[in-house]
């Protein structure tokens, strides 16, 4: 599904074991959020890619393979892994670039994961929700929510990552 083998293979393999063929497809998609925060973690050291030489964005592909692989990033691997699951089983999502609100005020360079949905665009931010989890239970806040609903959380840059 992607231009680079290891993350298809990577990503087949995941989606096999978290995901069935009688689920819907809101059950896989929350299956891949909550896969993410409950086996990743943050780790601010990890470096980003940053570069889109394809339709998927070299970058992109590079970063998702980083956070499938090693359970490990900052926002751009979890949007990007995040991305790349919902990508495969056939839904419109992109990784935008931006802001997001800080819980001490003010905003803060940021990168989550976006899905159209009949024309909507719902925001996806697994990493904040890993955040605001912090070891427990997933609240859902940052889980499909329309801009509306999560109005004044994100402020969109221009660029984005198809």
């Amino acid at each position: 599904m992607t231009d680079y083998e290891p993350l298809t293979e990577l990503t087949e393999e995941i989606l096999s074991e978290i995901t069935t063929d009688g689920m819907s497809t809101y059950e896989k998609v929350k299956a891949c959020y909550d896969y993410l925060i409950n086996e990743c973690e943050y780790d601010k050291n990890k470096p980003a890619v940053f570069q889109s030489f394809d339709d998927m964005g070299y970058g992109l592909m590079i970063n998702a393979y980083d956070m499938l692989k090693d359970h490990k990033g900052v926002c751009h691997h979890y949007a990007a892994a995040f991305v790349a699951l919902t990508r495969y089983i056939g839904l419109e999502s992109y990784y935008q670039l931006g802001e997001t609100h800080k819980a001490s005020g003010g905003y803060t360079g940021h990168t989550w994961a976006v899905i159209i949905i009949d024309g909507t665009e719902y925001v996806f931010d697994p990493q904040v929700e890993d955040n605001i989890a912090n070891g427990g239970e997933i609240k859902y806040q940052r889980f499909c929510k329309t801009y509306d609903q999560v109005k004044d959380k994100y402020i969109k840059y221009e660029s984005n990552f198809y």
